[in-house]
């Protein structure tokens, strides 16, 4: 039986950046990867607006934004997400008793 993939799939979560306001910015792909050779802005495929638009519709567009607003959505892409912790743990190590 294969992996439930869905478990593992890219979600996407809103996000207010300053300069932009609120969007929607998405986990990225290895498919978003591998256009990178091609597109250096292969990243804006992970941002949208709210209403589920793209954010730009062909991603050269960045090239004119101000380079810290991309750098603040690229840091927004690219920020860890953090997985729920089991049932009954807290996620954090826990400190010895006979520490």
């Amino acid at each position: 039986m294969p992996f439930d993939l869905s478990s593992i799939s890219p979600k996407p979560r809103r996000v207010d950046v300053p300069g932009v306001g609120v969007i929607m910015v998405r986990e990225p792909t290895m498919a978003d990867y591998t256009r990178a050779a091609a597109d250096p802005y292969w990243w804006a495929a992970c941002l949208s607006c709210i209403d589920g638009t793209p954010f730009v519709h062909n991603h050269g567009e960045m090239a004119n934004v101000r380079a810290d607003i991309c750098s603040a959505l690229l840091e927004e892409i690219n920020r860890e997400r953090f997985t729920t912790p089991p049932n009954g743990g807290s996620g954090e190590s826990q400190t010895p008793s006979n520490a």
